[in-house]
């Protein structure tokens, strides 16, 4: 008798990433790839002990008394799905979640509990080729897994009907796709039994960026009309460039269409293609063999410099014959193009390049080329920069009016949050329908609207339990007994250190002159005295490095008033002089400034 294991078991379930959409659009050869879905999971699970004990469509539930066998089934099924040849269809891609913990079987099937519950609960937060699993199934298996092959914690998690917030877990290995958009759930939020006031915050709402976002969707739908281009997201650290485009990746992967997406990094901006390198070898890993023998010969040698999967998964390919460093160059550039070209045909592609401002010249050699190659094609180029990192001299400054001369370029500046969008952020953060107007208000004046700091701002408060939990809800201090983070001090005071010597002390001036200042006063008590060329070059770069000094008005000539955007700024730079020292110099800078005027 075929009977299902009692008491402490592991439960893995799948199921297939969007297949009602697949049926829709291949309705003949739909029925037979799901034959051979069906097939690579039940050999998977059979080959480590466990037991299907329901089929429901294109999904499957499965037990195993060893967990450590459970994720080492699912680690294979996701291995022959990603190297099947999937034919007409394309890939199928199966969602997986596994959960370790006690059930009752009665004959062929469970009795209900929060078990399967929860199992089923953490597969529904994944995508497509990503394999969650809870932390109970994390800690039986991690010590047991092959070379190689290694669980990384994605954070605790609220899972739809459950009280008790998950820590989640993804598989990773080298043959499997690691990067995917957010989890299908929220994080753990207030209010829940047992968990740290910090976690239940509810964060990865986006907020106030609705505009922007409709945008990038008329920007897509131009692509896949054959009008291929490069959209940028420029603005400062910590105002939501990456967390906007995961939302619109997001998007366009669930349209059915391709994405590739790499980054460049501040400590490799040396390394040639970096973007270009990871995007490309993870779109390698997740290919069938099959798939990778359909690419021309030339085309493969010249991918597997940059993607040395495809030799893993080939063996040795021909070299294309020598050429001298510039034409393997144009050579490599039109192969990549052609590749993307073919890439995107069926269903548009999407290729998102993350921290462009740290890309080296050849990245941005390469881009330039797809773009002027791929004007026709369904492609779209979605790039994100700082812009407190572009000097003149920069060299994406300079491609950057290139491909503007040459309409290859949307630009889409991504600001602060208004007042309102502050406030609605506050209230999703807390997870609460309103916060206070006051509060909001107090918040937006330390942050002026960038989101990293106003989350930061509220997690030092919480630090500080000037927040804190009462039952359900969230409660605070009266808003004048609320005191300024440290930790956003710190982090202006990082930007700080990115200035040149007479640039800091420039805005220590200021700092020192106050949130607003006329320029006269800033020239009377600056080192640069009556060079006023000299200092207006200095506020340049403080703009540059982000600190926003800005007109107060339209007065003209050296009565221009200045402000600091936020007393931030002026506090942090005051705070890297030692107090003696910062006293002295706002005295000095008072007595300088009243003499400077009445004389």
């Amino acid at each position: 008798m075929n009977t299902l294991p009692n008491g402490l078991v592991t439960f893995l379930f799948t199921d297939v990433e969007g297949s009602t959409g697949l049926f829709q659009r291949y309705p003949d050869a739909m029925p037979a790839a799901l034959a051979r879905h069906d097939a690579i999971i039940r050999a998977s699970v059979t080959a480590h002990h466990g037991k299907v004990f329901l089929n429901a469509g294109d999904g499957f539930c499965t037990v195993f008394p060893s967990a450590t066998e459970a994720v080492l089934a699912a680690l294979d099924a996701q291995i022959a799905l990603i190297t099947n040849d999937w034919g007409e269809t394309g890939p199928l891609r199966v969602r997986m979640g596994l959960h370790t913990g006690a059930a009752e079987a009665r004959g062929a099937k469970y009795l209900a509990s929060l078990t399967l519950a929860r199992v089923q609960r953490i597969m529904a937060a994944g995508h497509g080729g990503q394999t969650l699993l809870s932390s109970a199934t994390a800690e039986a298996a991690s010590a047991y897994l092959p070379a190689g092959t290694h669980l990384q914690s994605l954070g605790e998690f609220r899972l739809r009907g459950l009280t008790q917030p998950e820590l989640v877990f993804q598989l990773l290995d080298p043959d499997l796709p690691a990067n995917f958009p957010p989890l299908r759930a929220v994080s753990a939020e207030h209010g829940l039994h047992g968990a740290t006031p910090l976690s239940q915050l509810v964060r990865d709402q986006l907020v106030g960026r609705s505009s922007e976002l409709q945008q990038l969707q008329l920007q897509w739908q131009a692509a896949l009309a054959g009008r291929g281009s490069l959209v940028t997201i420029s603005g400062e650290p910590g105002v939501g460039k990456t967390r906007l485009a995961e939302e619109f990746i997001r998007d366009v992967q669930n349209s059915g269409a391709t994405v590739l997406r790499g980054g460049s990094y501040e400590y490799e901006a040396t390394t040639p293609y970096l973007p270009f390198v990871e995007a490309l070898r993870d779109w390698a890993r997740q290919q069938p063999v099959d798939t990778l023998r359909r690419l021309p010969p030339a085309t493969a040698a010249e991918l597997s410099k940059l993607a040395p999967e495809l030799e893993l998964k080939l063996g040795s390919l021909p070299p294309n014959p020598p050429l001298s460093a510039s034409e393997e160059r144009l050579r490599l550039f039109d192969h990549v193009a052609r590749f993307l070209q073919d890439l995107a045909e069926p269903g548009g592609l999407l290729l998102f390049l993350d921290d462009l401002h740290w890309a080296d010249q050849g990245t941005l050699s390469l881009l330039r080329y797809l773009l002027r190659s791929m004007r026709g094609d369904r492609v779209l180029v979605l790039a994100a920069y700082r812009e407190v990192e572009l000097s003149r001299t920069h060299p994406l400054a300079a491609a950057m009016v290139d491909w503007n001369r040459e309409r290859l370029v949307t630009r889409l500046p991504l600001g602060r949050l208004t007042r309102a969008d502050t406030r609605e952020l506050l209230s999703s953060l807390l997870g609460e329908g309103q916060v206070s107007t006051d509060f909001a208000d107090l918040v937006y004046s330390e942050t002026d609207g960038n989101p990293f700091f106003v989350e930061e701002v509220i997690k030092a408060l919480i630090e500080q339990q000037e927040i804190f939990r009462a039952g359900d809800h969230w409660e605070r201090r009266q808003v004048h007994e609320l005191t300024v983070p440290q930790s956003i001090k710190e982090a202006i005071g990082r930007r700080l250190s990115r200035l040149s010597d007479e640039s800091a002390d420039t805005l220590v001036t200021a700092a020192a002159l106050g949130k607003q200042f006329n320029f006269t006063e800033l020239v009377v008590t600056s080192d640069a005295g009556d060079q006023h060329g000299v200092l207006a070059r200095m506020i340049d770069e403080i703009r540059l490095w982000g600190f926003r000094i800005v007109m107060a008005g339209n007065i003209k000539g050296f009565l221009d008033r200045y402000k600091t955007a936020t007393d931030l700024i002026g506090e942090a730079a005051k705070r890297n002089l030692d107090p003696v020292q910062c006293c002295a110099y706002t005295d000095g800078t008072k007595l300088n400034v009243e003499m400077a005027l009445v004389s």
